[in-house]
């Protein structure tokens, strides 16, 4: 009988599944399986980084100095050249930054 689903199978070029309920659920249980596993390996890679600390410098990164005056007045500057802002806009900003 295996013989016989094979042959059509290959007759068809595939478009027919000839695979019994009994051989799909089995290749549906194995495929889940296997995701599973990759899933739980791919966790304790996760969790290992994290007890090893891995996880410390992206938040010592979030925590990053506030940005200078100098910097956030070039910012400004860069958005009135790309025309985001009018001259107008840019200096009332300026002035906000500067007052505090």
């Amino acid at each position: 009988m295996g013989l016989t689903r094979k042959l059509s199978s290959v007759a068809t070029a595939g478009a027919i599944d000839f695979r019994s309920d009994k051989e799909r659920t089995a290749s549906a249980a194995a495929s889940t399986a296997r995701s599973a596993k990759k899933q739980t390996r791919l966790l304790e890679k996760q969790n290992k980084l994290i007890a090893d600390g891995a996880g410390t410098p992206v938040a010592a990164a979030a925590v990053a100095a506030p940005p200078t005056l100098a910097s956030q007045i070039a910012d400004l500057g860069a958005l009135r050249d790309q025309g985001i802002l009018t001259d107008s806009e840019f200096e009332a900003a300026k002035t906000r930054l500067i007052s505090g």
